[in-house]
């Protein structure tokens, strides 16, 4: 599991395998919200109208913007 070998995340009572089991009880039940906190933590799973888990769109962080290159100096004729 990802979460052993991280110090602010082994003490959670955040378990995945219950989050799954809560997903699973979603889709057989027709659910469409289900939330639940205590001290530690706030779980909130909510469905699409597709019955599909609906989540945050990713963000992509954009590419800088390239640096400007300076003009080239131009050699002056030599007589």
């Amino acid at each position: 599991m990802y979460l052993k070998g991280n110090p602010l995340l082994e003490d959670t009572t955040l378990d995945l395998n219950k989050i799954k089991q809560v997903v699973d009880l979603m889709k057989k039940s027709d659910l469409s919200e289900f939330e639940i906190q205590d001290q530690e933590f706030k779980l909130r799973i909510k469905r699409d109208a597709h019955g599909r888990i609906a989540s945050a769109p990713a963000t992509v962080a954009s590419a800088p913007a390239p640096a400007p290159v300076a003009p080239q100096a131009v050699a002056a004729p030599v007589a």
